[in-house]
């Protein structure tokens, strides 16, 4: 009772069972950050009868401080909450204030997205195997070399297209390797997993919505 910040760091589907001992407790004069996926701000003020909530979408890499977290407030949150929220997020690694309504997509390119990115490293290592690479050995390689990939992207300036540009030489193994993904059409699968992603996203915050609606 003698906090003024508060974090919800509780599942979704247990959020309508403990709203009432929140309100009775005096959650009104708390300000509160939640990280139950799904649940809007709209809903956390509506039953937390307060503005005064913040929205986190972090990412597994968060017990590591990698985490890249999105941070949304309640638009009648007060500026001081928000930059408060970001300061405890940036605790656990980079942070991108987002209006709410770009959470779906962020949870599809960087919640769910570190599953896709790691099921790309595991194909390249599993690759790897087929050209005399120890499994171990070639995911240590190709997680290398992802940090290399990142730095150029980060550091370079160029967009990928620049990139794949630079290390591909006419007739050589880059090329061919490309031309294959392009042949599995790698984008495509790729940009239709985010699109899924985000859609199941929603469909989940609408759930959620219904369920933690007061009676």
């Amino acid at each position: 009772k003698k906090c003024d910040l508060l974090i919800l760091a509780v599942k979704p589907q247990t959020l309508s069972s403990i709203f009432p001992t929140l309100v009775q407790a005096g959650s009104k004069d708390k300000r509160w950050i939640s990280i139950a996926a799904g649940v809007s701000t709209s809903t956390l003020a509506e039953n937390l009868d307060t503005t005064e909530v913040v929205r986190y979408m972090p990412n597994i890499a968060a017990r590591y401080k990698q985490s890249v977290t999105a941070v949304a407030a309640h638009p009648e949150a007060g500026r001081e909450l928000l930059e408060e929220a970001k300061t405890i997020a940036l605790g656990f690694g980079r942070v991108h204030v987002l209006d709410e309504r770009l959470f779906d997509g962020f949870t599809a390119i960087s919640g769910s997205g570190v599953a896709f990115i790691v099921k790309f490293l595991d194909s390249l290592a599993r690759g790897g195997t087929e050209e005399g690479l120890a499994y171990p050995l070639g995911l240590t390689i190709a997680a290398q070399t992802a940090e290399s990939a990142v730095t150029l992207i980060e550091e370079s300036g160029l967009q990928p297209r620049d990139l794949i540009n630079r290390v591909s030489s006419a007739g050589g193994t880059t090329v061919e390797g490309i031309k294959a993904l392009n042949d599995g059409n790698l984008q495509a699968t790729v940009m239709d997993a985010v699109r899924k992603t985000a859609q199941r996203s929603r469909e989940l915050e609408e759930a959620a919505a219904n369920h933690t609606e007061r009676k």
